[in-house]
């Protein structure tokens, strides 16, 4: 060992080339450096080969540097999600300025780097006239807890502020490339020195900059992480430049972010050179250093804008959204009084208007049709509001980016505002990789709602020893107990099927541990049939007792009458031709992000307000033009015979 050093102690622990303490990360053999394009068919199994494996320094940079391995924390199952993370004992800076200060050389400039980073090498995207680097920092003691491994990489990124914001995930994964030009440093970097020179800094940062804004009178960002950083625009300027009559804007813009993010006069005045140097010059008065530092000297001397408070939201439903959730008329306003941030006069009204609501929560179509419009979060369905968990469902089951899902157009007509709107909706499928995946998401959220609360048992049925009578005897004995049944078909992944229930004392069952892992393991192995396989039959793999498997795939979505499904396409809507036909029309459109959760992409509102009351009837006639099939509830309400509109 060299310039060995005591825990705690400013400095670095060295160790030998090829030797030296061993740690603990995951590392993907697949592709190795190949930097994935977004939507690659190949990121599904490169997101789900992680395998943890024990490395010195020397061994980890070979295998980044020489074979183009990508590393990532230790997770579980070997799938890289932040909900998988187990544990972490590096953290990763990259440089990607293309600029001489994001060279090996360059950034061993910084006496941090210096003293405690394990090595450095070239990123995958860098290049001779354009160097970006990564560093790598091997701790003492891994992180095994992903907040506070989040913390010490946002402090590391406040630190070295010019180094990509980004890197500061829990699941946070750095390519490796192959035969790559590589600094080994050797150094350990201790848990303390982290936390002393880079976390409490850090820290104290973000607690002055709330104080200050408290003492200016401005409410505490609740959303800031810390002082301010490099944004995009400054970052695209140093980088690019500017046009010439945008120059110095953006360069007073830039200076101003450069020195808010704590860089000092000649580092800005640097930077904004960089910027100057990027962009077009007029030959008889070109941008000088001086010229940069004394921009830099100039911002200095004012206050910084404060940054503008994101006022709360408020959590009530406002007036307007009030009137179209409840379809009829409110109580009048009082003409002598201000309306509120929500458009209320008087808690009178809006108490009155509260009192309606339970007259309509239980207004529920008869037309059978399952896209209803979208009731604000505000309103209070716990199912529907639980954002954490939908997230954690997004990350367990990611849909594959470069699989198409089937869609089926759908044509709806809302009475109150005379439109319609022609959306495209999820299929409901199994057989499209894509829409299993969403059916997953779905299952595995509405089945942690429904048992987290719960004492769940488990059975793993071997699908040799597996029957319908068996499974029928099984679900009898737990029905007449009041009891519960959950199955899910494993068999052609795991061998198995999976029985779960809240009764205790049944044989071969034992309490489950993780639910949440078991949920996800079961949703993971059910495995559609492909094309042409069992094509009479319907795709069920799971079942149970309606108290949890019903509505098991809902949105929780619920209608209040203010779209009607009109219409359905067996095929996705051409938004093209749509468009044309209400062109000659004369209808106006409007093109509309997507607001239900089945829905794919946005969608085109139409408006048939010019035909008044006859607007229904107007709508339902273009949509069977478009090659839709009118629903039931819709042909009930035409005027002409079915005949005749079918045909």
């Amino acid at each position: 060992m060299q310039g060995h050093c005591t825990p705690g102690v400013p400095g670095a622990l060295r160790a030998t080339h090829g030797h030296g303490p061993t740690f603990k990360l995951a590392v993907c053999h697949l592709w190795p450096g190949e930097k994935l394009p977004r939507g690659d068919i190949r990121w599904k199994q490169h997101t789900r080969s992680f395998v943890a494996e024990s490395h010195t320094i020397a061994s980890l940079a070979e295998a980044m540097t020489g074979n183009g391995y990508a590393i990532a924390a230790v997770v579980r199952d070997d799938y890289r999600t932040a909900a998988n993370f187990v544990s972490a004992q590096h953290c990763g800076l990259d440089f990607d300025q293309g600029t001489c200060e994001s060279s090996l050389d360059g950034v061993l400039v910084n006496a941090f780097i210096a003293d405690h980073a394990a090595f450095v090498y070239e990123t995958p995207s860098s290049t001779a006239a354009a160097p970006r680097c990564r560093v790598i920092f091997i701790l003492d003691q891994p992180f095994t807890d992903a907040d506070e491994y989040r913390l010490a990489n946002e402090a590391l990124l406040w630190r070295f502020n010019q180094a990509d914001p980004a890197c500061k995930d829990a699941a946070r994964f750095y390519y490796g490339r192959c035969n790559a030009q590589h600094r080994v440093l050797g150094n350990i970097l201790y848990r303390d020195v982290l936390q002393e020179e880079i976390v409490e800094p850090y820290l104290a940062a973000c607690a002055l900059e709330q104080q200050q804004a408290t003492e200016q009178g401005a409410a505490p960002d609740p959303w800031a992480e810390g002082p301010r950083r490099l944004g995009r625009k400054a970052l695209d300027f140093v980088a690019n430049g500017a046009p010439l009559l945008e120059q110095r804007t953006r360069a007073l813009s830039a200076g101003r972010n450069y020195l808010a993010a704590g860089s000092s006069l000649e580092d800005t005045a640097a930077a904004l050179m960089r910027g100057f140097s990027a962009s077009p010059q007029r030959p008889d008065d070109p941008w000088t250093l001086d010229d940069a530092l004394a921009i830099a000297r100039d911002l200095a001397k004012r206050p910084p804008p404060p940054r503008a408070p994101r006022p709360a939201p408020d959590p009530r439903l406002s007036f307007a959204e009030m009137r179209a959730l409840l379809g009829q008329d409110l109580p009048p306003a009082d003409p002598t009084s201000t309306p509120d941030s929500a458009g209320w006069n008087s808690a009178s009204q809006l108490a009155q208007a509260l009192s309606l609501i339970p007259n309509v929560q239980d207004t529920v179509r008869e037309n059978g049709d399952q896209f209803p419009y979208r009731i604000p979060d505000k309103v209070g369905h716990g199912r529907f509001t639980d954002q954490a968990l939908r997230r954690e469902a997004k990350e367990r089951f990611p849909v594959p980016t470069a699989t198409r899902p089937w869609t089926k157009g759908m044509g709806l007509y809302s009475e109150a505002a005379g439109k319609g709107v022609v959306v495209n909706m999820l299929s409901n499928s199994w057989l499209n990789p894509y829409n299993a995946q969403v059916k997953r998401q779905r299952m595995y959220f509405n089945l942690n709602q429904r048992l987290s609360e719960k004492e769940v048992y488990q059975r793993q049925e071997p699908v040799d020893d597996w029957s319908a009578t068996r499974q029928e005897t099984l679900s009898r004995g737990i029905r007449r107990q009041e009891g519960h049944l959950l199955w899910v078909d494993n068999g052609l992944s795991h061998g198995y099927r999976l029985y779960l229930t809240d009764v205790p004392g049944l044989e071969g069952f034992n309490v489950v541990d993780n639910l949440a892992n078991t949920l996800a393991r079961a949703l993971e192995g059910i495995r559609p049939p492909g094309r042409g396989e069992h094509p009479n039959e319907r795709f069920r793999p799971f079942g149970g007792t309606r108290g949890w498997t019903h509505n098991i795939e809902a949105t929780w979505e619920e209608d209040k009458d203010r779209w009607q499904v009109i219409a359905v396409a067996k095929k996705q809507i051409d938004f093209h031709m749509v468009e044309s036909d209400c062109i000659v029309e004369d209808l106006p459109t409007t093109m509309v992000p997507n607001y239900w959760l089945n829905q794919v992409g946005k969608g085109l509102e139409i408006d048939f307000s010019k035909y008044g009351e006859a607007g229904f009837e107007e709508a339902v006639k273009f949509c069977i033009a478009q090659g839709m099939v009118p629903t039931r509830a819709a042909m009930t309400r035409m005027p002409l015979p079915a005949g005749e509109m079918a045909a």
